[in-house]
């Protein structure tokens, strides 16, 4: 089974400083999904490689492996996900249009 994590971007309060928080999108038998939160003065990088590091921390604190990769998802969050090389992964693959030349 795939599981996604969605990093997001927590602004300054009057009590905490700006941070980062990444969270299993799929809950446990509890019920309740995961997470980390880190300060930004804790991360390095630009914005993308900062979300990788959140994110990167609640795949350890989990004991999970493998290869992840992620993207923008907008609204300053991230998305990663686990790649597969199995065919149970679910996936898509778009061929590019053919090229036309005159």
């Amino acid at each position: 089974m795939t599981v996604a994590i969605l990093t997001t971007y927590l602004p300054v309060t009057n009590h905490r400083g700006s941070r980062l928080k990444a969270t299993t999108m799929l809950p446990r038998p509890d019920g309740q999904k995961v997470s980390v939160t880190v300060g930004l003065y804790e991360l390095h990088g630009n914005d993308a490689e900062k979300h990788a590091q959140v994110a990167r921390m609640l795949v350890e604190k989990l004991g999970w492996a493998g290869r992840w990769v992620g993207g923008d998802a907008g609204g300053a969050s991230y998305v990663f996900v686990k790649v597969f090389s199995d065919v149970q992964a679910l996936g898509f693959t778009i061929d590019p249009p053919p090229s036309t030349s005159e």
